[in-house]
């Protein structure tokens, strides 16, 4: 079967391949958008998820990345920093929601 085309998906989605930045994401959330994809692949798109979610360490810089996560299903993470204090932590969900907003 020839695929269609290619569907975003923007959810708080995490991956294994991203386990020490310790995404915000939500476990039943992402079960329910894996369902939805791998639906969405059967009937012959691909599937994008674009993910906003933002660090929980206290410290670090992690840069915006895309990787494939299963058969036609593909994950785009923004860019995201630690944060320690509650200014930065405001900071840090703002970035997020911008960069989202750029993206898009």
């Amino acid at each position: 079967m020839s695929q269609k085309g290619t569907i975003k998906y923007i959810g708080f989605y995490d991956s294994s391949h991203f386990l020490e930045e310790r995404r915000n994401y939500n476990l039943a959330a992402t079960n329910k958008m894996d369902y939805i994809a791998s639906s969405i692949v059967k009937a012959g798109y691909n599937v994008h998820f674009i993910s906003p979610s933002w660090s929980a360490n206290g410290k670090g810089w992690y840069k915006k990345r895309t990787t494939d996560i299963g058969d036609g299903i593909r994950l785009t993470v923004g860019p995201t920093f630690g944060a320690r204090n509650w200014l930065t932590r405001k900071l840090r969900i703002g970035w997020s929601w911008l960069w989202l907003f750029l993206y898009l």
